[in-house]
C-alpha cells in the first residue's frame, strides 16, 4: 500500500476496498491533531470516493466558513458536532447535531462554523456530470 509522507494511505488505495468501516469521532480527533494551522479554519479529508457519489468529513473552528458555491449533485450535510449555519437557497437556518440537509443540485449554498463544529458531506453527482 502506497503512503504519503504524513503515512496516509493514497486515494488509490484508500478508496479500493469493498467495505470501509469509519469512526467519525476519531477520524475528526485525527484531522484535529494536524500540525499547523487549519488553512481556511478548517480541515477536511476525503472518507470515501466512487463513481459520482463523494464523502467528506469537515473539522471547523468556530467562524470559518465554506464560500456560496453549488454542484451539479445532490448534496446532504450532517451536522456531528458544534452548531452549523447554513444559507441554501432562501433559507438561512442554524443546525444542532444530528441534523441533515438535503440540497437539490445546482443550489447555491454556503456553511458558516458558528461554533467549532464537525461536518459530514456527502456529494453525488448527476450521471450527466459523472459521464461528460
Amino acid at each position: 500500500m502506497q503512503t504519503t509522507p504524513q503515512q496516509h494511505p493514497s486515494p488509490a488505495d484508500r478508496f479500493n476496498v469493498p467495505a470501509l468501516p469509519v469512526n467519525l469521532k476519531a477520524a475528526a480527533e485525527e484531522l484535529r491533531r494536524t500540525p499547523g494551522p487549519a488553512p481556511h479554519g478548517r480541515r477536511q479529508v476525503t472518507l470515501s470516493k466512487h463513481g459520482g457519489a463523494t464523502i467528506a468529513l469537515f473539522v471547523f473552528d468556530a467562524g470559518a466558513s465554506l464560500a456560496p458555491h453549488n454542484t451539479s449533485g445532490t448534496v446532504t450535510i450532517h451536522v456531528i458536532e458544534g452548531t452549523l449555519a447554513i444559507h441554501a437557497a432562501d433559507t438561512n437556518a442554524e443546525y444542532a447535531p444530528g441534523s441533515m440537509v438535503i440540497l437539490s443540485p445546482g443550489v447555491l449554498h454556503d456553511v458558516t462554523a458558528v461554533t467549532e463544529a464537525v461536518m459530514l458531506l456527502h456529494v453525488c453527482l448527476t450521471p450527466e456530470a459523472t459521464n461528460p
